[in-house]
């Protein structure tokens, strides 16, 4: 969380007013590059932090830190604590945060905005050996109609390791009519150079438009 924020607002034609960040998960990888959001301050954006309910209250702790990168000292982000549920933005927009299936705490995202609807769902680990179960089916109700599904995977099926099977991933997304899917490894995860190639040519056969993506990822509604 957090990079290229700078960059992103260098490219606005105006500050925004208001801006959110959305966690979902409070690992070390998740927030080492947080101090980067603390550009939203310096512009004067009331920025507002949302992450899953956790008694250690992580989501409390970020915070400061952000406000220190400012170089402010009252400028606190807003806190928004997500269970699972819905959640109004504005009007006409809205969060349906859900719990993942991943090691610890994960939580996934599914924004109504405007028309548009936006699944981010990083951390989770669908299972390839029961398509149609229960957990499978409850995930392809989040993911349902998705104009964009962010996911995060670890491996490829033909790897004897745990984790997000990038071709399990697709077959779920394609099975909940996601129109593009984008496909981000998580840490660890190997990348062969044809992996790219691979990917983009199994999504076409299974009817999901879907990339591999690294870095910062912005997009325009």
């Amino acid at each position: 969380a957090g990079a290229g924020v700078g960059q992103w607002i260098g490219n606005c034609k105006r500050a925004p007013a208001d801006a959110w960040m959305f966690f979902s998960r409070y690992d070390a990888e998740s927030s080492s590059e947080l101090d980067g959001a603390g550009v939203l301050l310096g512009v004067g954006a009331r920025l507002r932090l949302a992450g899953p309910d956790s008694p250690d209250a992580p989501l409390q702790s970020l915070a400061p830190r952000i406000t220190r990168a400012a170089g402010l000292t009252r400028s606190l982000p807003l806190l928004q604590i997500m269970r699972e549920g819905e959640l109004p933005l504005w009007p006409g927009a809205t969060v349906t945060g859900f719990y993942a299936l991943y090691p610890g705490l994960s939580m996934g995202y599914r924004f109504n905005l405007k028309d548009r609807l936006i699944v981010y769902c990083p951390a989770h680990i669908p299972d390839p050996e029961a398509p149609d179960g229960h957990d499978a089916r409850k995930f392809r109700g989040f993911f349902r109609d998705a104009d964009l599904l962010i996911h995060g995977f670890s491996r490829s099926l033909s790897d004897r390791v745990e984790g997000a099977a990038w071709e399990t991933v697709q077959d779920l997304a394609a099975s909940a009519r996601v129109r593009r899917l984008a496909l981000m490894s998580l840490p660890g995860a190997a990348a062969p150079l044809d992996l790219s190639a691979r990917i983009k040519a199994r999504g076409r056969a299974v009817g999901v438009q879907t990339a591999l993506v690294s870095g910062a990822l912005s997009f325009t509604l």
